[in-house]
């Protein structure tokens, strides 16, 4: 194990390079579902509520996934749990490929939520522990970026792969990926984490960690906006395609719009990184959270294509980007032996509302809502999370202020 002064430069940017590829993959293994859903939904004869509930199957195995991954972490290293997460959500998106009917994919995409959810914390930790504490908001942040990559390929890949590839080709593309880079991430990640001997296990209870020493108010406010940020943020990623073809535009469009979204999240977070790590969390995520909640309301009044495509733009900008700078403060809620387990922890809380939302969506569209009554609903979420995080820079104090270390 090699602590963050004995990793030379150059290998700690092979590491935060592995970091962005695996999270790539996360983001193209998280979104297949929703790229896929129309076609799946047709094969399967899918209603609302059951397409609801398989969106929502990937977060609930996420977030039990987050919280053990996040603390395992914390007992036995980052590295052999990173490993074990990506070969994990790999197996279970290919096997997906073969899914017959909604109790089968509702069981495999538990599981690979599993994985996923143990794969991103450890990431979120890593590439903290190898990158200068006044820059971990950007580079956790520009990392986070992978997964709105992972989103835009799929959606490129269903829309430009020649004769089209169906949903089962997709998800064994998604499948094979993670598989093949395992090998890798076994041989050149490091390990970041120093490990406790054997037979001691983790000194902090998890309780402690995450309560003790003046953190219940941030961890619990964390809590809230990561929730609260996640189920809009699935809402989005998840049930967009549908929303726009209930608005009578052609799949094709409904894609685009996809793509677009993962186009302005890229933007997003890149800028949000740098402005929390340059002025501190408070302002610059206050107002973006007050743009949001303007956004998703001209969205859930937009009937024209173009300004569909301007609004999808602003709205990946906005939530993907608040959610991947988010990833970038929450390391530096917590000490270093405790953050795999509060992130994690923050990452599975989060995960209950992101399963929150494509469930509140499947029943609102069964019981005859519209597709603008569902977007309109973000609008005040967006409201009460800018509220949390206002709470959290109060209470978290210097840790999230410009160029704030990670408390030790």
């Amino acid at each position: 194990m090699q602590s963050e002064q004995e990793i030379p430069t150059g290998a700690r940017r092979g590491i935060i390079l592995l970091c962005f590829l695996v999270a790539v993959l996360e983001g193209f293994d998280l979104q297949v579902i929703g790229v896929a859903a129309p076609q799946l939904t047709r094969e399967l004869g899918l209603t609302p509520q059951e397409i609801g509930w398989a969106f929502g199957a990937s977060l609930i195995g996420l977030a039990i996934g987050a919280l053990a991954g996040g603390r395992l972490a914390d007992k036995v290293g980052r590295k052999p749990v990173l490993v074990g997460s990506v070969l994990a959500f790999g197996a279970a998106t290919l096997v997906s490929s073969w899914a017959w009917d909604y109790h089968s994919l509702f069981v495999l995409r538990v599981l690979t939520g599993l994985g996923l959810g143990g794969t991103f914390p450890n990431v979120i930790a890593i590439a903290s522990e190898v990158t200068a504490k006044a820059r971990v908001t950007i580079t956790v942040a520009s990392i986070s970026c992978g997964l709105a990559v992972g989103g835009i390929i799929v959606s490129l890949m269903a829309k430009l792969a020649p004769g089209g590839m169906d949903w089962r080709g997709l998800f064994i593309v998604g499948g094979a990926l993670p598989l093949l880079v395992v090998p890798a991430l076994w041989y050149f990640m490091a390990e970041t984490k120093r490990v406790a001997p054997r037979g001691q296990g983790v000194r902090t209870p998890i309780g402690e960690a995450l309560f003790g020493a003046k953190q219940a108010g941030p961890t619990l406010m964390l809590w809230i906006v990561f929730a609260l940020t996640l189920l809009q943020l699935s809402l989005l990623l998840n049930w967009l395609p549908t929303l726009i073809i209930a608005k009578g535009f052609p799949p094709a469009q409904a894609f685009l719009t996809s793509l677009v979204l993962n186009i302005g999240s890229i933007f997003g977070s890149i800028i949000a990184g740098f402005l929390c790590d340059r002025y501190g969390a408070r302002g610059p995520m206050a107002t973006g959270y007050l743009l949001m909640a303007l956004v998703m309301y001209l969205l859930s009044l937009a009937g024209d294509m173009d300004m569909l495509l301007v609004l999808a733009f602003w709205a990946g900008f906005l939530v993907l980007g608040a959610q991947f700078a988010l990833y970038g403060l929450a390391p530096k809620v917590y000490p270093d032996q405790t953050r795999g387990t509060g992130v994690g922890a923050a990452v599975a809380a989060g995960r209950v509302g992101a399963i929150s939302g494509p469930l509140i969506a499947g029943q609102m569209i069964g019981a005859g809502a519209t597709g603008d009554q569902v977007v309109l609903l973000m609008v005040p979420l967006a409201l009460l999370a800018g509220g949390a995080l206002l709470a959290l820079a109060h209470m978290a104090g210097s840790r999230l202020h410009a160029g704030g270390a990670i408390a030790h």
